[in-house]
């Protein structure tokens, strides 16, 4: 039997529309058997019955082995299939879930057991779910993460009118708790709760099936919509739920950079980079470098809103801002957001914000002093934050960003609407995150700091943090993070380097094709601007290089720009007045470090 594969192992091959993915999917489903037997990864968890299916030739997603895997169908609501969960026991005893990447989980349910008989048990974790199913016998309806619970509850509902619907809820997490609370009372539905183990797993290993048998019965309509809604501060988010197994982590990351691509017109690169980054906020406790991530656009309607919409979706606890202060900004709570910082152009206006935030790079130096009641007072500022505006960076934010330059969608891109909300297409994603926060944290912490070369020290130690999450998604994630920080440290040169390294060799390009000893500042600008492929035509906010531009960047070399003596005609009473610009022989030095030599250059040649 011919092997059957599931997206390759390289990123840029990987589709980004449902199209595409769905009869992957389809594909995978008409290659299944039935178990005839009790599966071994769930045989230990009491399943007395033959449950789901196997693979009936090798499979493989993105070069994941999931051959021996036990599958299992994910249903939409209407009982058509979704996708397929595959569960597989890992070499230390644990259980692993897996799904086939780019197709949304949110609304998504694993029916264990034919929906018959009058209960429906409806729980959030595969292995509580299973047990459930075990001790009872009664179908079990798996909403496979936390957030997922109560639209699954309410389209059951509907669906099943005439059946009791009884919500199995943990005691692990306040959080979850809520959450099955709130899906149970939106139905006026029974809530049971583990009596002890945190979870029905847990209450399965502690005291067996009979403690699953105890708490089901002893389930209760919670009073739930007479429970206090606190309203969130938007300065202090809630964290996000964990998925209550655990998963296959490199999977679901590119589950999420499929998603993206489906949503926002960036190359893989980027998306890779935008998944990393976000990861990279749940660890913000455990690095030493909070990398900026700038999403950098040259005009208006390319996607910036949309980025900053799905960075929303993907990142630990974010707080958007299109207007704030310095002050706001280290006055934040202790456990402090990501913060996503819009209209940037607006942002670089204040000095203090800009020095703030520069502050926060690295844990070792985030730290700021202010007078507080005629006291000193510090505070921290070191946290993640990512940018969106039109332009170019400052060199001291573009010196500690990864830039993702966005592009405006063109007619021909099929691109999907993504709204924000408690149960998006990215929750799923955000469980696997927060659980491997929980799981990972010493890992990251204590992460290798060799830095990737990437021309400078400080691109190099922008990517530590990134390619140290992206180890605990698999050797293949660091390889994909590798080659996006690779491109993206190209693509930054038409940016922050593009200011010295680049605009050296453009000017005596310049002085070369006009045969010119000297230049006004004017017109070396608009012959440097005639390019579209050079960042010089929208170097200035999305504007042509100015003079002032120009000045700035050149007084690091200490090359200034000079008055230009103009002949007077013979009808000119009066002279004309100065021009500012620069003369060739002023740059003989620099043209002779920074250009790179060729042989048959004339006196430049080796």
């Amino acid at each position: 039997m011919s092997e059957i594969e599931i997206f390759p192992p390289n990123p840029a091959k990987w589709p980004r529309n449902r199209e595409e993915i769905a009869p992957k999917v389809e594909a995978a489903y008409q290659n299944l058997k039935p178990c005839t037997t009790v599966h071994p990864t769930i045989a230990k968890l009491g399943i007395a019955e033959p449950l789901g299916f196997r693979s009936i030739a090798p499979l493989t997603v993105s070069g994941v082995d999931l051959s021996e895997a036990l599958v299992l169908p994910i249903k939409n609501c209407d009982g058509s299939l979704l996708n397929l969960l595959f569960v597989s026991e890992l070499s230390d005893g644990t259980v692993e879930e897996a799904s086939i990447p780019g197709i949304p989980l949110n609304g998504g349910y694993v029916p264990l057991g034919k929906m018959t008989g009058n209960v429906i048990y409806l729980a959030a974790g595969m292995s509580s779910s299973l047990v459930i199913a075990g001790a009872t016998g009664a179908p079990v309806a798996c909403t496979l993460y936390t957030d997922n619970l109560p639209d699954v509850a309410a389209a059951l509902h509907l669906r099943f009118p005439d059946k009791e619907i009884i919500v199995c809820a943990g005691t692990s997490s306040d959080e979850d708790h809520a959450i099955a609370v709130r899906a149970a009372a939106g139905i006026s539905a029974k809530l049971a709760i583990a009596e002890t183990g945190g979870t029905f797993l847990g209450c399965h290993r502690e005291v067996g099936a009979e403690g699953i048998i105890r708490s089901l019965e002893a389930a209760e309509v919670p009073d739930g919509f007479d429970m206090p809604v606190e309203q969130p501060s938007p300065l202090d988010p809630p964290e996000p739920t964990r998925w209550p197994g655990k998963t296959n982590a490199g999977l679901i990351a590119q589950h999420a950079v499929m998603l993206i691509r489906g949503r926002l017109v960036i190359d893989v690169c980027a998306a890779v980079t935008i998944v990393l980054w976000a990861l990279a906020t749940y660890f913000v406790k455990d690095i030493r470098i909070a990398p900026l991530l700038a999403f950098i656009s040259a005009t208006k309607r390319c996607g910036k809103t949309t980025a900053l919409e799905l960075l929303k979706s993907l990142v630990w606890r974010p707080f958007a801002t299109s207007g704030t202060t310095a002050a706001a900004i280290y006055r934040l709570p202790k456990r402090k957001p990501t913060m996503l910082i819009d209209e940037i152009d607006t942002f670089l206006r204040s000095r203090e914000l800009v020095g703030v935030v520069n502050s926060g790079h690295t844990r070792d130096a985030a730290s700021i002093t202010r007078v507080e009641k005629g006291k000193a007072v510090s505070f921290d500022t070191f946290f993640m934050k990512a940018f969106f505006g039109i332009g170019l960076l400052p060199e001291t934010l573009a010196d500690r960003s990864i830039v993702i330059t966005l592009e405006r969608k063109a007619e021909e891109d099929d691109i999907e609407t993504h709204i924000v909300s408690e149960n998006d297409v990215f929750a799923s994603v955000r469980a696997c995150f927060a659980q491997l926060a929980h799981l990972y944290a010493d890992d990251v912490r204590h992460a290798s700091r060799n830095p990737i070369k990437l021309g400078n020290d400080r691109a190099g130690n922008n990517w530590e943090t990134l390619l140290a999450v992206a180890h605990i998604l698999g050797d293949n994630w660091v390889e994909h993070g590798q080659h996006a920080a690779k491109m993206l440290s190209v693509h930054a040169s038409s940016q922050a380097n593009a200011g010295i390294e680049e605009l050296i060799p453009d000017i005596k390009l310049v002085f070369d094709s006009t045969g010119a000893s000297r230049l006004s500042s004017e017109k070396l600008c608009d012959y440097l601007s005639t390019d579209p492929e050079k960042p010089w035509a929208t170097f200035s906010r999305g504007g042509p290089i100015t003079a002032r531009d120009l000045a700035k960047m050149l007084k690091l070399l200490r090359i200034e720009s000079r008055n230009l003596r103009e002949e007077r005609t013979p009808d000119q009473k009066d002279p004309s007045p100065p021009l500012k610009g620069y003369h060739r022989a002023d740059f003989a030095k620099t043209f002779r470090q920074d250009v790179p030599r060729e042989p048959g250059d004339g006196d430049e040649a080796a």
